[in-house]
């Protein structure tokens, strides 16, 4: 993990961390569980714990509350505004929750066609070493998911 780079919780850390104030990943569309919420991640030398603050899209919600807390105490340090990637996002402080490496399910990457890219890369690379592994080349390359650990939404035009 990098502090400043932006990840993922495994579900593990809900079950070993009940806590109801948590936000969780909780997102599905099309009966398809998302990786919901992104964490900014940085780390606390003097703990040796990093510390996840979720990021939001819902700019509009997030507003209302800054502005309400804003009129109500004359500030919010608990909402914080800023881009992410070119995208408007609120960096919910309220929300920031400590976690070691090991609940950390992937770090956040955003690229098109990241999956399609990956595949073609094993493409061309597989038949030669594999070739020089067991002394003949593969003429076709089957892909296939392991439905019980994996959604398979790389496939998915």
């Amino acid at each position: 993990m990098q502090t400043g780079n932006f990840y993922f919780i495994n579900d593990d850390f809900f079950d070993d961390f009940p806590d109801g104030n948590l936000m969780r990943n909780k997102e599905s569309m099309d009966g398809v569980l998302r990786n919901r919420p992104c964490f900014y991640a940085f780390y606390d030398s003097s703990s040796s714990i990093y510390w996840l603050i979720p990021i939001s899209s819902r700019l509009r919600k997030f507003k209302f509350i800054y502005d309400k807390n804003v009129a109500r105490y004359g500030s919010c340090d608990t909402i914080v505004f800023g881009q992410v990637l070119g995208r408007d996002t609120a960096f919910l402080i309220q929300n920031m929750c400590p976690v070691i490496p090991q609940y950390i399910k992937n770090e956040y990457i955003d690229q098109k066609n990241l999956a399609s890219k990956l595949l073609s890369l094993c493409a061309k690379q597989l038949p030669g070493d594999w070739e020089e592994r067991y002394g003949y080349r593969p003429v076709l390359l089957e892909t296939f998911v392991e439905q019980e650990r994996f959604t398979g939404t790389c496939y998915k035009a």
